[in-house]
């Protein structure tokens, strides 16, 4: 969800540790970018500008990214999470060097340029989801958030 209207929920997912759900607008790869989708959802959209993604499991708040077009300084690039704990200051812009399908720039459904330490937080679902989450953004796409 956001902080405004926009939601969606997934039913139900596994998400092995280690692995990566990839969120997408479209499950088509010849117009989303060139990457396989792992949920496709609908009637959802970010602001290119100012939102919020938040990930949240019943009425419980696992994580939140709130971000503004400060922090994304050029279109098709994505965000990582490259720092524990996860805070807004824990996310950069990914790597110019991870580039994919139609020369977007970053690394959906795989490891991004932060290798994360070797405990991860608890719950890992929710770090691994998240990391998913944050690589959807880009400026040039509306990409994901869930409830």
């Amino acid at each position: 969800s956001d902080n405004g209207s926009n939601n969606f929920s997934i039913g139900t997912a596994t998400i092995a540790a280690g692995d990566y759900f990839v969120l997408a607008r479209s499950g088509n790869s010849a117009i989303n970018g060139g990457f396989t989708a792992d949920y496709v959802y609908s009637n959802f959209s970010l602001n290119n500008g100012t939102d919020q993604i938040v990930l949240s499991f019943n009425t419980t708040e696992l994580l939140r990214l709130d971000y503004s077009s400060a922090g994304f300084s050029a279109a098709g690039r994505s965000m990582e999470l490259t720092a524990t704990p996860m805070t807004d200051a824990s996310y950069s812009l990914t790597d110019s060097g991870f580039t994919y399908g139609l020369g977007d720039i970053g690394t959906p459904g795989a490891a991004g340029s932060f290798t994360p330490p070797a405990a991860v937080p608890l719950p890992a679902a929710a770090w691994l989801f998240g990391s998913g989450l944050a690589g959807l953004i880009g400026i040039g796409r509306k990409r994901s958030k869930a409830k």
